[in-house]
């Protein structure tokens, strides 16, 4: 009994066939399952290897066509169209090279009077900025307005944009249009010539020069300076400088100097406006009455732009009343 179960410890007992038949399948299935994934992974590359081998044939194809494309006789309807726009296009292309560059020519006009009957023979009228402007400045100053406010008209005037002016009769309206020298648009107006009325011309007196007036002197600024501040204050302000804005754009360039008196009487100070004058060896000087708070905006401005000049607020000067 006891060499029984020795004999049994030390070599077991065999495995049924049953147990054998179920080891060979699954030994089966995994050696099965191993083919067919390598087998799809194979499948794959092939796919990817021939579609890469047909992009390579098809661009090499491409570059065939291209480069025998010359080669090959160009008829056809398609051929023909192409033909057709690429001759046209060369042709339009000489053409607007041969073209002459046609600029219309600026006029020349003295008066108002002058402008209405050109205007009467033909469309329109371009004239250049310093032209207009010699013509604004004659005209009547209800007519001018509708036209464009001066305090409007100063600050285009001494700027470099506007160059030239298109004048467009109507019925019974002017059409007007300032233009760069593009030919772009920058300010339009249509005033009504039912306005119009001739007008006289404002002239000036000879006088001394702004700095030999006791009351101006030392209390000079030049004409550039002086619009530039003027144009920069509003509008509220300016009128009270300067109530007719007129002679302003009708000096233009022409003004010199313009000088503030230090003294305030009666609620105004007075302003100089030194005007060159082609003709004569002596400036023009020209005096107008400010309002004392008007005044003051204005050399505040003037001592904000230009430091330099520092000058005073005007005195109170008492008017001096002779008694018996």
């Amino acid at each position: 009994m006891m060499n029984t179960q020795k004999h049994n410890a030390i070599f077991p007992p065999p495995k049924s066939a049953s147990h054998h038949k179920t080891s060979c399948i699954s030994f089966l299935k995994k050696k099965l399952f191993s083919k067919n994934v390598i087998g799809f992974f194979l499948l794959i590359l092939i796919f990817v290897i021939i579609e890469l081998l047909f992009d390579v044939i098809e661009i090499a194809l491409g570059e065939i066509i291209d480069w025998t494309n010359p080669l090959r006789p160009t008829t056809g309807a398609v051929w023909t169209l192409e033909y057709k726009d690429e001759n046209a296009s060369r042709q339009l292309q000489t053409i607007i090279e041969e073209m002459p560059e046609k600029k219309p020519e600026l006029m020349d006009i003295d008066s108002f009077d002058e402008l209405n009957q050109i205007l009467d023979e033909q469309e329109e009228v371009i004239i250049g900025k310093d032209n207009f402007l010699d013509i604004y400045t004659q005209l009547p100053r209800e007519f001018a307005q509708e036209i464009m406010s001066p305090f409007d008209m100063i600050p285009l005037a001494r700027g470099d944009t506007w160059v030239k002016t298109k004048i467009v009769k109507g019925e019974n309206e002017l059409r007007i249009y300032l233009m760069d020298a593009a030919d772009q648009l920058i300010r339009d107006c249509y005033p009504s010539l039912s306005k119009y009325h001739k007008t006289m011309l404002i002239k000036g007196s000879h006088g001394l020069t702004l700095e030999q007036l006791d009351e101006f002197d030392g209390r000079v600024v030049s004409g550039d300076e002086f619009y530039q501040a003027f144009n920069s204050l509003p509008l509220s302000r300016k009128v009270y400088i300067m109530n007719d804005p007129f002679q302003l754009l009708k000096w233009g360039d022409s003004l010199k100097n313009v000088a503030i008196s230090r003294y305030v009487v009666d609620g105004g100070v007075k302003i100089g406006f030194e005007v060159s004058i082609s003709n004569g060896t002596l400036p023009e000087v020209h005096q107008y009455y400010a309002s004392e708070i008007a005044v003051t905006y204005l050399i505040n401005r003037i001592n904000r732009l230009f430091p330099g000049k520092n000058l005073q607020m005007p005195e109170r000067k008492e008017v001096e009343v002779n008694t018996p």
